[in-house]
């Protein structure tokens, strides 16, 4: 790590050569260099485990299957799934297809589906049964157009009958021509909430896959090595849990995959299967120090636990050590727009702050009303330079993409921070509006809009309150129309029927006169949570 005289931290500067043309073939690679009965997934609910030999074996057809529709490099598909094995397979499978892959939450409502699909317009949907209703429903009464594949068994209902991936692949073989993919072409498209507004689509390379994958897995960051066992609980479609899933199989380990959080079922995963890396978010952390749970199972195989997606707060961090001294705990810092991590603590004992820049990375800390560098122990906007900066949302292949950083390549994050005369940064707070409830950003303006759709809310704002366990829970104040009595739990449940779990309203619904706003409209956030305090 190296300050220089314009205020800018920079991580190590390494030179990476890349073999390989595309982040689909340098997987297959890292999968075909492994034993073909090695162990690649372990579902933790049905036991079902998936080889590098079937994982290799099922992409490959999968891959054959999809460009006899045809696919072609640049056509984007879709994979809407929870974790299991075959998400692995579906992945791969269009990777290797030279596609586009976007990845979705199967939670998503009918409404947050028609504004992703309609945005990334994939062709083919590789689907989990949880999605199929919802994707049926999009198909059936929008002009979006796709076809549905299932990731876990075939669906035949309400009139219905989409084949899965296991039967289209089951009597191809496994020969396959590959496309000539470029390095910089898209690999995924992943939703983020961005600064303002409805959730973006961010467009994420094979090289910032394959370079970051490759940075993050050096001694000095996470370490993840042929004799570790991770454990996952974070999605596919968060980029955070994209970079677990990826590890194992760069890094010739094995992954224990959770499809959602059971607190029994974790505990005895860990002690079945001895992990010993949980990379993980603040709540898994939260959870560990106060279940009396925990003390029923034997934890002790963990000896690494990065922490990211939200900060972690001194007190939290000083209470684990005390409690499991044998663990490293390292926070570390990152956004969609980065293409996941971009600092991490390389050692444990750092306390709050969220390490240094990654090899090839660069951070700044600007003020905010010049926008100029500042110097240490100044709070000011963090912005990002690096390997895994994107390019640009995506907004359609016919439409040019918006750029996500500055002339310098600084991309801006809307977090305010600062570093110390170590070149350790913190931090501190948000300049945008984004919502984190546990591992998900949640855009106000998403729960706003709505909100506003019901005939009883005549105006509304809604904000983040602190909590221990989730980090922050959206509340809103609503003022109500004229003559109309809505209560509190009726707002609650209907924000319930139109939008995914994690954009619930779990700190309620406050009625008010007036919606503070500035002179153009700008909702005024931080005098809504004068109102909380």
């Amino acid at each position: 790590m190296a300050t220089n005289n314009s205020c800018i931290i920079s991580g190590p500067k390494e030179k990476f050569k890349i073999w390989f043309e595309s982040l689909g073939i340098y997987l297959y690679n890292c999968l075909k260099d492994r034993k073909a009965d090695d162990v690649l997934v372990i579902d933790a609910d049905s036991k079902i485990q998936l080889t590098c030999g079937d994982a290799l074996s099922k992409s490959v057809k999968l891959c054959k299957f999809l460009k006899s529709i045809p696919l072609r490099k640049g056509d984007v598909v879709g994979i809407v799934s929870e974790n299991l094995p075959n998400t692995y397979v579906a992945l791969l499978g269009a990777l290797l297809a030279g596609t586009t892959v976007l990845l979705l939450n199967p939670s998503y409502t009918r409404r947050e589906l028609v504004h992703a699909l309609g945005i990334a317009k994939p062709s083919v949907i590789l689907s989990s049964l949880t999605a199929i209703p919802n994707l049926l429903q999009v198909k059936n009464t929008s002009s979006l157009t796709f076809d549905i594949i299932t990731i876990d068994g075939s669906w035949d209902k309400n009139n219905s009958r989409l084949p899965s991936i296991d039967y289209l692949i089951e009597n191809l073989s496994e020969d396959f021509e590959i496309d000539k993919v470029e390095i910089q072409d898209i690999a995924f498209l992943l939703l983020s909430s961005g600064t303002t507004g409805l959730p973006k689509c961010v467009k994420i390379s094979n090289q910032n896959m394959i370079l970051g994958v490759n940075t993050i897995n050096d001694s000095r960051y996470l370490n993840v090595g042929p004799d570790d066992v991770v454990i996952s609980i974070l999605p596919f479609f968060h980029v955070y849990g994209l970079y677990i899933h990826l590890t194992p199989i760069v890094a010739s380990t094995k992954v224990i995959l959770m499809k959602k959080f059971k607190p029994d079922l974790f505990l005895q995963s860990i002690q079945d299967y001895r992990v010993t890396k949980l990379i993980t978010v603040p709540p898994i952390v939260h959870f560990l120090l106060k279940s009396p749970a925990v003390s029923n199972y034997d934890v002790s195989s963990i000896n690494d636990m990065p922490v990211g997606a939200a900060p972690l707060g001194q007190d939290i961090y000083e209470e684990f050590l005390k409690r499991f001294p044998h663990v490293s705990i390292r926070q570390l810092y990152g956004l969609t727009e980065t293409s996941g991590i971009c600092t991490i603590q390389q050692s444990t004992g750092g306390g709050a702050d969220v390490g240094t820049p990654l090899c090839n990375s660069q951070c700044k800390v600007i003020d905010l009303c010049s926008e100029k560098p500042v110097k240490a122990l100044h709070v000011g906007e963090l912005c990002i330079k690096g390997i895994g900066v994107s390019s640009g949302y995506y907004k359609g292949k016919t439409e040019a993409d918006v750029p996500i950083a500055d002339d310098d390549g600084f991309y801006h994050t809307g977090d305010l921070g600062y570093y110390d005369e170590a070149g350790k940064l913190f931090i501190v707070d948000r300049l945008k509006e984004i919502i984190k409830y546990k591992c998900y950003q949640v855009s106000p303006s998403e729960l706003e809009d709505v909100l506003l759709s019901h005939p009883a809310v005549r105006d509304c704002g809604v904000i983040g309150i602190p909590d221990e366990r989730a980090g922050e829970l959206p509340l809103a104040f609503v003022v109500r129309q004229d003559d109309t009595n809505i209560t509190e739990q009726e707002l609650v449940e209907f924000v319930a029927e139109n939008l995914s779990i994690h954009k619930h309203l779990y700190g309620g619904v406050r009625f008010i006169e007036e919606i503070p706003r500035t002179i153009s409209g700008k909702i005024l956030r931080k005098e809504l949570k004068k109102i909380c305090y």
